[in-house]
């Protein structure tokens, strides 16, 4: 099987990516109530805790309402994507040693 080689560069783009969107939005444990407030704006808004699927009055689905809800939803991942992959680069550093006397 073939490797896919990453350059250096491109990981340093996705890393400084995800910390900015870490920078912009917080961690859950460290949010403040500013970014806690705008993140649950855009759950809400993307329509992360409903059906994709909706059926209108006459029984019917409509798909391209559908495909609106799947795409607002896509962003609220893509943001929770990021955090997770900058959470990860966290938990990656190295971690201070406690200075023993």
């Amino acid at each position: 099987m073939d490797q896919i080689s990453v350059s250096p560069e491109t990981i340093s783009k996705a890393k400084r990516l995800a910390l900015a969107f870490q920078s912009v939005f917080g961690q859950s444990s460290r949010r403040s109530s500013d970014q806690r407030l705008v993140l649950e704006h855009i759950r809400k808004c993307s329509g992360q805790d409903g059906p994709i699927f909706v059926v209108d009055k006459e029984g019917r689905f409509d798909p391209l309402r559908a495909a609106h809800i799947d795409g607002a939803r896509t962003q609220y991942l893509i943001i929770e994507r990021q955090l997770e992959l900058a959470r990860r680069d966290d938990e990656q550093k190295p971690k201070p040693k406690a200075k023993t006397q």
